[in-house]
């Protein structure tokens, strides 16, 4: 994401894409160039971080007919919670013999041991974000690719909490946090295309993936891998949180799960957080 300028301004964080010259190239095309582009400014080997979603299998394919050669990496959680969305992993997976390293993650030790350390280190309040640093620290060698989001009509699809990977990135130096964002070439391929999509929803940008030479295969729901998570801390932790801290919280949160009202809220009351403000080619 060297092309994008990232500066602060008026208690805003301003992302800017804009970019005078780049070739125009239909997505898959353009997949193709930033993984040529990632082979020359960053080191081997490259690990891919995928999960089941369809920007994963999205990645993998693209680097699958690339011939560059890489490796996996994707967490299970406690008691199996996140294999209703690493189904759909594992199928892509074998449907074109890629092998997925998978990793055991005891996601309750992490929120409860390290957690804070990187929610308050690299600004981030989310603890999905959170957990995808921890992943990406599990790889000590070359260097982390992460799919993220892409550049669609309104913005970035990120928040500010949601930039904490960046912020990783930078200080891991060997990092690409969004694959989809790596070059303007990949950035702005599908920007038109998602003015269509986004209108349609999940399954209008699973059809624009279809349509653009990626063979993503939908999930029922756009899943995340953290919703047997939160179903966990409702069961099961919802003693630790008291009426009065209850009240406290919710205030100027919508979200009453406990998951959120434990491990979101609290950061996003203390840390520092930045309106997002996008800049880019019209």
């Amino acid at each position: 994401m060297k092309w994008v300028k990232i500066s602060e301004e008026d208690n805003s964080l301003i992302m800017d894409f804009t970019v005078e010259n780049f070739e125009k190239l239909n997505s898959l095309e353009a997949a193709l160039h930033t993984i040529r582009e990632i082979e020359k400014n960053y080191p081997p080997p490259y690990t891919l971080m995928v999960s089941g979603g369809i920007d994963s299998q999205a990645m993998l394919y693209a680097w699958h007919i690339s011939g560059v050669k890489f490796n996996t990496i994707s967490a299970r959680y406690n008691f199996n919670l996140n294999d209703h969305d690493l189904e759909t992993l594992e199928q892509f997976s074998k449907q074109y013999s890629i092998n997925i390293s998978y990793v055991n993650l005891d996601i309750f030790k992490f929120y409860q041991e390290e957690y804070e350390h990187y929610a308050t280190t690299f600004n981030c309040s989310s603890p999905q974000v959170c957990v995808h640093m921890k992943i990406a620290e599990l790889i000590q060698e070359g260097t982390v690719i992460s799919s993220g989001n892409f550049l669609v009509p309104y913005g970035a699809a990120i928040t500010y909490a949601m930039t904490g990977i960046i912020r990783y990135a930078e200080s891991r130096k060997t990092m690409v946090p969004y694959f989809f964002l790596e070059t303007p070439e990949l950035a702005y391929s599908i920007f038109e295309r998602s003015k269509i999509f986004m209108k349609q929803g999940y399954q209008g940008k699973v059809d624009d993936y279809l349509e653009s030479g990626f063979p993503v295969i939908a999930q029922t729901e756009k899943l995340t891998g953290f919703e047997k998570v939160k179903d966990y801390y409702d069961k099961h932790y919802a003693n630790l949180v008291t009426v009065k801290h209850r009240l406290q919280l919710i205030s100027n949160n919508p979200s009453r799960r406990v998951f959120d009202l434990l491990l979101r809220h609290p950061y996003e009351r203390k840390l520092k957080h930045l309106a997002m403000k996008f800049k880019m080619n019209p």
